[in-house]
């Protein structure tokens, strides 16, 4: 009889246990299912520039059949620039802070070969922004060169890219775009394409 006494009291503290532990359980997965959800819901998506702004941007540099002036080229080009970077003028956008400007060769994959930033005037002169440039210098063919232009509200937590090596510009436009770890830095943003050719002189 004792036996059966103690046996049904264990029986009894094993189901007591197994609910708590259940339980426990339970609440521990609702609070990571919270807390998962809390995060999914912080995540950003990718900066995306047909929702901002646009910019009028334009460049003496670049003539009325869409080409970059030779001169702009790098002197390792074929034909042989000067690697003076392009004139460029824009919008004004009156919350700006500043401006950021980056040029992409978009027929190598996004190879960066301009990063200006902190700019404060609405124009740079011919020349203006050598400090980052690197001309084109495509090995053969047409490529094109798209010249962008981002406002910004504030100085972005950090710059992104390396002039003269691929880059990726989804990195670059979101870390432009992040102010005190929040996203909306870029107000507006516009671009111009200029082509280089390999072996044809522009002037």
């Amino acid at each position: 009889m004792r036996k059966i006494i103690i046996s049904v009291i264990a029986a009894a503290a094993l189901v007591a246990l197994c609910g708590c532990s259940n339980s426990e359980d339970s609440s521990v997965n609702d609070l990571s299912r919270q807390e998962s959800g809390s995060l999914t819901s912080e995540i950003q998506e990718d900066f995306d520039i047909s929702k901002v702004q646009n910019i009028n941007v334009t460049s003496e540099s670049i003539n009325d059949k869409g080409q970059l002036l030779t001169i702009c080229s790098s002197r390792s080009a074929s034909p042989k620039g000067k690697n003076i970077s392009p004139q460029l003028s824009w919008d004004e956008i009156s919350d700006a802070g500043s401006y950021a400007v980056y040029m992409f060769d978009k027929s190598a994959g996004n190879w960066l070969h301009w990063m200006q930033t902190d700019i404060t005037a609405t124009t740079l002169d011919e020349n203006g922004g050598k400090r980052h440039y690197i001309g084109p210098y495509p090995p053969s063919g047409k490529h094109e060169y798209e010249i962008v232009v981002y406002a910004l509200k504030e100085t972005p937590d950090e710059y992104k890219g390396n002039v003269d090596q691929t880059v990726n510009r989804k990195d670059i436009e979101n870390a432009l775009d992040c102010y005190g770890q929040k996203h909306g830095n870029i107000i507006a943003a516009g671009s111009i394409t200029g082509t280089v050719t390999n072996g044809a002189a522009v002037e």
